[in-house]
């Protein structure tokens, strides 16, 4: 199995992927007002995919993710950065570059703490149903429309009653 195979990983990568073109595409509408042309954009989300397949699945503490999660995407910030101002569309800067650096300073670290978070919380739902089952819990309630992933529960779901929720309305009722 690759090890990209866990639902987390692959949820921390495709939301690199998006958030690198996205905040560097904001960035640089802050700084000038001025969309950058398809080609420089198209570049962005390269660099976006790049940084993507860079990123360490999440290994051990949630501060050394966020913090190599900030550090790849701030690296894919650069490349873009300089992408999109190279680009002949979007060559000139005359307005003032402190909006886009605030984007960027702001975005960034911002963007790195719900990826992890995201991930994190996106593999805790298997390790909370073997928790019930671990104290003899008869059922659970899984609250939203999107299946939950059930390989980390490890065959502990098959022995507790499911119950599915649409809304945490539903579940109140």
């Amino acid at each position: 199995m690759s090890r990209t195979a866990r639902p987390s990983d692959a949820f921390a990568r495709v939301a690199a992927a998006g958030v690198v073109p996205a905040v560097a595409v904001a960035a640089h509408g802050a700084a000038s007002g001025a969309m950058p042309s398809s080609s420089g954009v198209l570049l962005s989300a390269a660099i976006g995919v790049v940084a993507a397949m860079l990123l360490a699945p999440r290994r051990g503490r949630l501060t050394t993710a966020v913090a190599s999660t900030t550090l790849v995407l701030s690296a894919a910030q650069a490349a873009s950065h300089w992408a999109l101002a190279l680009d002949a569309g979007h060559a000139a800067h005359d307005a003032s570059t402190l909006p886009m650096l605030l984007t960027h300073l702001v975005a960034i670290p911002l963007s790195a703490v719900g990826i992890v978070a995201g991930a994190h919380l996106l593999a805790s739902i298997g390790s909370v149903i073997r928790t019930a089952n671990a104290f003899n819990a008869k059922a659970f309630h899984i609250v939203g429309k999107r299946r939950w992933n059930r390989r980390g529960a490890m065959v502990t779901d098959r022995y507790q009653h499911e119950f599915h929720h649409p809304t945490a309305q539903d579940l109140a009722d």
